[in-house]
């Protein structure tokens, strides 16, 4: 039981961090475009999209 709940606030703790990544991607794009803006903005998504990934199907990784 105790690793189920350990598990469930991994999944919380990567997806609040893979949403955040994306937010933060969305407020970088919105910026005046550069060639460093973009390339940071679509690290971010790229993370972010990666974070939400594991969390959601892939729980029992750490």
């Amino acid at each position: 039981m105790g690793r189920t709940k350990r598990l469930s606030i991994m999944r919380v703790i990567l997806s609040f961090t893979g949403v955040m990544a994306l937010v933060l991607a969305y407020f970088v794009w919105r910026q005046p475009l550069e060639t460093i803006k973009i390339l940071v903005a679509l690290n971010f998504l790229i993370a972010g999209i990666g974070q939400l990934t594991r969390a959601i199907f892939f729980p029992e990784l750490e």
